[in-house]
């Protein structure tokens, strides 16, 4: 179908509260690409880059859609920023035609513990399992006596209120550390432990593999195909998300390969805009994946613009299908603080 028009805009999204991803920031930075095609459709992406989380920063982003927008040489584009995903993320996901027609379902979500004091653990729990959730994510630290104080938490509450837990270390740990907290952890209410190591880290994972007695899953060391493989020999789960894995039709196949070598899989990104919470929750339904996802970024932000893309629920929330595309639009452009049309004649030649 012929390309109408290609225009990214720059967002400033609120969050309902300072963000512990960014520095406490009170706004993150989104970079929308809405792509709106000879017949009425449009398709959409989104990257959101976080100070402090790659390489890839806001600054990145605008340099490059400036230089785009205004010489137009996509070929020279994507492969000046091949190690660069979230630049070529929003563009290579709206001209994916594998979501040019939205499907519409229900999305569940892990949700993210918080607290300031580990006493503060039970109340919480018992609140999220009130809602429904029955597995609820925890992130954890090097700290060896905070991680000991909290797992003591977890494990109590978990039990008292019938949920597991998600246990995600950000590769913070080193191998006697993971291997004392997967005794820890070895308990009914644990679901799995997330990525204990840096990335590439794979004979650490392989060492802690062979008598883990709780599942294990690589989240940050997944970036193609090859890592996919690689995990078969020291995992039981993969985390995938747009942000590093690519566009979705490039998601479902990973899933594919990941499910054909007996890995299960978590999606999503939990820092994010509205339109980034959507279309993960559009893979996950096409995916058929049932495992609650963790693309729940939608809950931290102030304004839901542009709005009609989901509808929350308790445990998640409904992604629709029946989009109005000019309403879409219409909020971008009210919201955004550089439009960068990028000329159709590029994106068609770099597509042929």
């Amino acid at each position: 179908m012929p390309l109408d028009r290609l225009v990214i805009y720059h967002v400033k999204a609120p969050l309902a509260r300072p963000s512990p991803h960014g520095g406490g920031a009170l706004q993150v930075d989104s970079f929308i690409a809405l792509a709106a095609f000879a017949d009425g459709s449009c398709r959409v992406g989104e990257s959101t880059p976080v100070p402090g989380q790659g390489h890839e920063t806001p600054e990145l982003l605008t340099r490059e859609y400036g230089l785009l927008a205004r010489h137009g040489h996509m070929k020279a584009f994507l492969d000046r920023n091949h190690c660069h995903p979230l630049v070529t993320l929003p563009i290579l996901t709206c001209l994916d035609p594998t979501l040019g027609k939205p499907v519409g379902g229900q999305v569940r979500v892990c949700p993210l513990l918080e607290w300031n004091d580990p006493l503060e653990i039970a109340e919480r729990v018992a609140l999220l399992a009130g809602q429904g959730h029955k597995v609820i994510r925890i992130n954890i630290t090097r700290d060896v006596r905070d991680t000991r104080a909290i797992v003591r938490e977890t494990i109590r509450a978990g039990h008292q209120c019938g949920v597991r837990f998600r246990y995600d270390a950000h590769g913070s740990l080193d191998l006697a550390g993971a291997t004392a907290l997967v005794r820890w952890l070895d308990d009914a209410t644990t679901e799995l432990l997330d990525q204990p190591f840096p990335v590439a880290a794979w004979r650490q994972m392989a060492s802690l593999y062979e008598s883990c007695p709780i599942p294990l899953m690589l989240d940050e060391s997944i970036v193609d195909a090859s890592h996919v493989f690689l995990a078969a020999d020291c995992a039981d789960f993969i985390k995938l998300t747009l942000a590093r894995n690519g566009s979705p039709s490039r998601l479902l196949e990973l899933i594919r390969q990941a499910r054909e070598i007996g890995l299960k899989i978590i999606l999503g990104n939990g820092v994010q805009g509205m339109i980034g919470c959507w279309l993960e929750g559009q893979v996950q339904i096409m995916a058929g994946l049932d495992t609650p996802g963790e693309m729940s970024a939608f809950r931290e932000l102030r304004d839901s613009y542009p709005a009609g893309l989901v509808e929350a629920t308790v445990t998640g929330f409904t992604a629709k299908a029946d989009l109005t595309w000019p309403a879409v639009e219409s909020a971008l452009k009210a919201h955004c603080l550089t439009e960068y049309r990028i000329p159709s004649a590029s994106v068609s030649a770099s597509c042929a």
